[in-house]
């Protein structure tokens, strides 16, 4: 059955986030009131303004306004807050802590209001910020976080992770990162690509990887497990794994035949992937450092690009054992295999949703040879479209909270990585300049 899926049961798909990179000091203060999310509640009203800069300089300032833009961007993304218009806050008075005029807010129908400010101790930003409960005039949330001012950025995730787990108990995306192979500083016309890393929102994209060869498929594990990706340095395919703490790359998986598409276990200490160690193309595990080399699949035919799922019980992959390309799973030993799609000639690429119940892959569409990204449920055995245009949408990886999809597209000109709502909503390009494919999220 194929149909367009509703936001539906993929809100209960918000998870733990593994953050990767720095986190500002967190100097915390909380109390937990005020506003509740109940159930079959969609959103909260929430005012943001400007932050400010009381006795900091030009540089606070410039702190302060960007880390509000970046507050209210994040808020949006969340799910259960909804930003009131600028107007509403034109129409209210300045005004500091000291002097909340919770009665305008109630007029315009906020609900929670963020305050914050920013100052400057030594050669750090001291940030400030509180949540607001407008109706019982109390605060509910309130933070101070110290960092550089090159870490503005982080600085705001990282509130409005604060203010998203007070009512969800999850820290939502905003520490997550999206790795990915990019063709930009590098010759695509001598087939290289290295390997790059971004925000979840796009921002602060930097080169990881220079050995100037083609890498593909990189997979990004939990905590300092690193990236392992499959690589030609040595002009045969094998599996590096790379160190994001030490900005090291090490082989891992080097046999004669071609070894491709690995990808982390969920709790960084194992590896999966493909392999033509024995003829045909199977599935193989091993340990993160590549020892104990295990074969899971025989069939005598081309077993790709495996997927571990949440629990590190099972695996997703992408067979054409019965001719054509089709998403199976099987229990990480390579017991109880089955196939999951029936509906087209080439189904690849799959990625399991953070709860487990889902599959998202890319599907080849019948009358042409772009693809379009679909999600399976696992429960009910329906498949939904994500995207169904005319671009070539490929290679799809959830975020960690469930709510989005990042996936490579060419949609506008040369692949790039995009990020959409799981019910087809909120497409944003993330990446611009070069060619970037193989994203991967971090958990």
């Amino acid at each position: 059955m194929m149909a367009r899926s509703p936001l539906r049961a993929l809100a209960l798909a918000i998870a733990a986030l593994a953050v990767v990179g720095f986190a500002p000091q967190d100097q915390e203060q909380e109390e937990r009131l005020g506003i509740t999310i109940a159930r079959g509640r969609l959103r909260i009203a929430v005012a943001v303004p400007a932050f400010g800069a009381p006795a900091g300089g030009e540089e606070a300032l410039r702190a302060a306004v960007e880390i509000s833009e970046v507050l209210r961007d994040d808020l949006r993304l969340s799910g259960i807050f909804n930003l009131v218009d600028g107007e509403v806050q034109r129409r209210i008075p300045p005004h500091d802590e000291s002097g909340i005029p919770f009665d305008r807010y109630r007029e315009f129908g906020v609900e929670a209001l963020a305050l914050g400010s920013v100052g400057v101790e030594g050669d750090r930003l001291v940030v400030e910020a509180r949540l607001f409960d407008v109706q019982r005039r109390s605060m509910i949330v309130g933070k101070r976080l110290i960092g550089t001012a090159a870490q503005r950025r982080r600085i705001a995730h990282r509130i409005a992770g604060h203010f998203l787990y007070h009512f969800t108990g999850a820290w939502g995306i905003y520490g997550s990162q999206i790795v990915f192979t990019s063709t930009r500083d590098v010759s695509d016309a001598d087939g290289v690509r290295e390997i790059w890393i971004m925000d979840f929102d796009g921002h602060s994209q930097r080169r990881i990887s220079y050995s100037n060869s083609l890498k593909l498929f990189p997979s990004i594990g939990p905590g300092d497990s690193g990236i392992v990706y499959t690589t030609y340095v040595n002009e045969n395919p094998d599996i590096y794994r790379l160190s994001l703490s030490a900005g090291t790359a090490e082989r891992v998986i080097a046999t004669a035949a071609t070894d491709m598409t690995p990808a982390v276990s969920p709790d960084g200490t194992r590896i999966a992937f493909a392999s033509s160690m024995r003829g045909g193309i199977d599935i193989y595990t091993a340990d993160i450092d590549g020892g104990n080399i295990r074969r899971l699949t025989a069939s005598r035919a081309n077993d790709t690009s495996p997927c571990w799922s949440p629990d590190g019980r099972r695996i997703a992959f992408s067979s054409d054992r019965t001719g054509s390309l089709q998403i199976y799973t099987m229990d990480a030993d390579g017991s109880g295999q089955r196939r999951v799609t029936f509906e087209g000639s080439h189904n690849d690429g799959a990625a399991w949703s953070p709860d487990g119940s889902m599959l998202a892959y890319s599907a080849r569409r019948p009358d042409t040879r772009a693809f379009d990204i679909r999600v399976h449920d696992m429960t009910t055995n329906e498949t939904y479209y994500i995207t169904n245009d005319a671009a070539s949408d490929e290679e799809p990886t959830w975020s960690p909270d469930g709510r989005w999809i990042a996936f490579s597209s060419d949609r506008s000109g040369r692949f790039q990585v995009h990020v959409v709502g799981v019910d087809g909503r909120g497409m944003r390009q993330l990446t611009r300049l070069g060619s970037n494919k193989h994203p991967s999220w971090s958990r």
